[in-house]
């Protein structure tokens, strides 16, 4: 005999479930809403970041709309009160304006800024805010389930949208008899 490698014709039979390797549960995060849309079937492959399903927006798109016109006006009105305080510090020398009324200019103008930064920061949550109204892939994998339906009430903390297997591996855990 020489030792090499050949095929084995014996097959093995057993029971087993198949799982994802590694499993993603997907759900809402923030505020609930009612589904919009639902973009993905159970078996599909889906990248990192691809829209899986959308939620109602109708009250968030108005309100993140109005916080960058706010945030507009904030940034226009800060300007007007640079420019008056720089025009206020100009004529200073000339005493053609009293120390009191350059110093409200002043505070006019960093209390605009500050309005600036307010809006800035409102617009900055109402786009997170925003963006929760969609639900997007956190990885690439394989969609394993999806339990999202349009018109369906979305909750933080219910079941969750879908569960993604990252990456696509899938493994399969069974018993084997001992003589096999």
């Amino acid at each position: 005999l020489v030792p090499g490698r050949s095929d084995v014709a014996t097959s093995v039979s057993f029971t087993g479930t198949i799982n994802a390797r590694d499993e993603t549960a997907i759900g809402v995060e923030g505020e609930g809403a009612r589904i919009a849309a639902v973009l993905v079937e159970a078996g599909d492959r889906v990248r990192r970041g691809q829209l899986l399903a959308r939620l109602d927006n109708s009250v968030a798109q108005p309100q993140l709309r109005s916080i960058e016109a706010s945030l507009e006006e904030a940034r226009a009105s800060a300007a007007l009160a640079a420019g008056e305080a720089r025009r206020a510090e100009s004529v200073a020398a000339s005493g053609a304006l009293s120390a009191q009324e350059i110093e409200r200019r002043r505070s006019e103008a960093i209390a605009a800024e500050a309005k600036v930064k307010v809006a800035a920061a409102q617009l900055a949550e109402s786009r997170a805010r925003f963006a929760r109204t969609e639900i997007r892939a956190p990885s690439d994998g394989l969609i394993l389930t999806r339990n999202a339906e349009v018109g369906q009430l979305a909750t933080p903390g219910s079941e969750p949208l879908f569960r993604l297997g990252r990456g696509g591996a899938i493994e399969m855990r069974g018993r084997v008899a001992e003589q096999d």
